[in-house]
């Protein structure tokens, strides 16, 4: 595994990858690049842009979350000093709030940013922009200052290269059913699935909500896989039989988690991984059928009166040969 940049924690772990049936897969970072700019920026009426992107990005100054990250670094890119802001709190997968000069601020989606600060309804104008950007696979975020819409900012993640051609490869080796968890809508989640072919989809989800999937999944199928990269998804690799990292993006929580890591960020890495597992446990059973047939060999020769000390000595430590020979053979290839 090493030899391939695939790190097994655990020789359990190693058996347990030959038995997967289902793999649930995170989408941001894991089915992408996780490697996000802010692509649109959406003023309200009379509001500047520069307006909204500084606010978002004070508030996303205090988050390490992907996404905080491309909106932080598009402010740096047009020189905008970021806000003193006070009472920084995130929701996890809702968004994040704070106040401003005793103003208060929030930024994520529709529903949190509505939530008991503004009573008017969302411009109907930004709403049918959002729904395209969506549509078009992206991640859009509303800004609020003192109950007022501010605007809203779409992220843009490119879903990786190999993801569609790993799904292909995957079935053939006994793959059932490929999932995909996210925390974003519906739309853009369907947008990326498409693009991929995972025969499932769950979107809106929380971190709790993952888990909560891969149980349902090992109810219908024996052992279930989880690949993520992000700390919302360490309670899913826990919960699944076998946790898979994105080693170079991922998170510290989730590399620790995890029972495998894929060290070179290569998500077509998980195949190899997947047929290291199965050739292991095939030679898994053929290393106790050649020990126990030595075994029964030996005991018959034995019992006939046939065995002489020097054979018994060959026969055992032959066996004992054979067996190592044999699972050497993992080596190749």
């Amino acid at each position: 595994g090493a030899r391939q940049g695939i790190l097994f924690k655990d020789g359990a772990q190693l058996e347990t990858m030959g038995q997967v049936q289902a793999i649930a897969f995170d989408k941001t970072g894991t089915l992408t690049t996780g490697i996000l700019q802010v692509s649109d920026l959406i003023p309200a009426p009379g509001v500047a842009a520069d307006q909204v992107l500084q606010v978002a990005a004070s508030l996303e100054s205090y988050s390490e979350h992907p996404i905080a990250q491309a909106v932080v670094q598009a402010a740096h890119r047009q020189k905008l000093p970021l806000l003193p802001l006070q009472a920084v709190l995130a929701e996890v997968g809702q968004g994040i709030a704070g106040t401003l000069n005793g103003a208060p601020v929030r930024l994520g989606k529709p529903t949190f940013v509505m939530a008991d600060t503004v009573a008017a309804p969302l411009p109907s104008a930004l709403r049918q922009t959002s729904q395209q950007l969506e549509q078009a696979g992206k991640t859009v975020i509303w800004v609020d200052q003192h109950d007022q819409f501010l605007g809203l900012l779409a992220v843009a993640d490119q879903v990786r290269p190999t993801a569609a051609r790993l799904l292909d490869r995957l079935r053939p080796l006994g793959i059932s059913a490929t999932v995909m968890l996210t925390g974003d809508n519906d739309a853009t989640a369907q947008t990326v699935a498409q693009s991929v072919g995972v025969d499932r989809v769950y979107a809106n989800l929380l971190p709790e909500d993952k888990v909560s999937v891969i149980q349902q999944l090992q109810q219908q199928y024996r052992t279930v896989a989880m690949v993520g990269d992000g700390i919302n998804d360490a309670p899913a690799l826990a919960q699944a039989a076998v946790g898979i990292a994105m080693g170079g993006a991922g998170s510290d929580v989730a590399l620790e988690t995890a029972d495998i890591v894929l060290m070179a960020d290569r998500l077509e890495k998980l195949e190899q991984a997947i047929r290291i597992g199965k050739r292991s446990r095939r030679i898994i059973r053929q290393n106790i059928a050649i020990a126990l047939t030595s075994i029964v060999l030996l005991m018959i020769a034995n019992f006939l009166g046939e065995l002489t000390l020097p054979a018994g000595v060959l026969g055992h430590e032959g066996s004992t040969l054979l067996v190592t020979l044999n699972g050497l053979r993992l080596l190749r290839g």
